[in-house]
């Protein structure tokens, strides 16, 4: 087996601190494989306890790096001519940049790849984590379909919205309000107007949506139209620690703090933790209200 270190390849004898030092790099830069236990000539060294130096890797990297770089890695012990190494496949972060904890988000806590070669980021281009989503520079997307069905085997339209979080939102609720089928009826003179889904239930969904995804992960948020129902799927679950139970009795915990403040300084949002009941409210009084056949949400 041949191998050669390269600009997304680079080989280590033993686990020492530099490994920290490159994952982050491959990291922040255009990602790459790390492998333990070869020699910089690509010689086979080996590791006398592979497992226990993969378990170790993970614990460096849970304990050392910021944001959590883990989620964009993958660990595992290979075979080669006979011997045990530790292969590092790190994936191109969507939290950058990443840093060392004790070193905190400056030049010489965060690394980027240069060639072969590892060397401390100037930090210029680059955004703190909050600013990069606030830009055009955003890598997350939401993707949205609507469908002439109540399933998804027959596609009406599908589009991708990029750009910053606001971009999202904005554009997103275009397309929402496009596709909220209107109607209308009379009560005595008076003409009534009703909407297919209540616009503020839809705005309250969607900023809910974008507000508490999880952005370590790359997925997009997922919105699908159907005949009868909207859903929409955002990123990470429910907060650690919170159950739908505590959801319904107001309990709130936000997983993205920053980005609520900035969306609570724009009026977009309350911070008190009472978006879902709101959206149940408003769906209910409409309901009840008797306004036909009123679609379903599901969040």
């Amino acid at each position: 087996m041949c191998l050669k270190e390269s600009s997304t390849v680079e080989f280590k004898r033993a686990l020492t601190d530099r490994v920290k030092h490159e994952i982050i790099a491959f990291a922040n830069t255009h990602g790459g494989e790390l492998y333990i236990g070869i020699d910089d000539d690509g010689s086979i060294i080996g590791l006398e306890n592979a497992h226990e130096t993969l378990e170790k890797v993970s614990n460096m990297l849970h304990d050392s790096i910021q944001p959590d770089v883990l989620v964009h890695t993958h660990l595992l012990v290979e075979t080669i001519e006979n011997k045990e190494i530790v292969k590092i496949s790190v994936s191109r972060g969507s939290r950058r940049p990443y840093h060392l904890k004790s070193k905190g988000m400056n030049s010489s806590g965060a690394f980027i790849r240069y060639g072969t070669s590892v060397t401390n980021a100037s930090e210029e281009g680059y955004y703190i984590n909050l600013g990069l989503l606030f830009s055009d520079q955003c890598d997350h997307s939401i993707k949205c379909a609507s469908y002439f069905g109540n399933d998804k085997l027959d596609f009406q339209d599908r589009k991708e919205f990029t750009g910053s979080l606001l971009t999202h939102i904005e554009k997103v609720y275009e397309y929402l309000s496009f596709y909220n089928a209107k109607s209308a009826h009379f009560e005595g003179l008076k003409r009534i107007e009703q909407e297919s889904f209540p616009s503020y239930a839809l705005r309250e969904a969607l900023i809910n949506a974008v507000t508490h995804r999880d952005y370590s992960f790359s997925g997009s948020i997922l919105i699908h139209l159907f005949q009868n129902r909207i859903e929409i799927v955002s990123v990470g679950g429910l907060v650690k620690g919170l159950t739908f139970e505590d959801i319904d009795l107001g309990i709130s915990q936000s997983r993205n703090p920053k980005i609520v403040n900035v969306f609570y300084r724009l009026k977009w949002i309350e911070i008190y933790g009472t978006g879902l009941q709101r959206i149940k409210k408003v769906i209910n009084t409409v309901r009840n209200n008797h306004f036909g056949q009123l679609g379903q949400m599901h969040l």
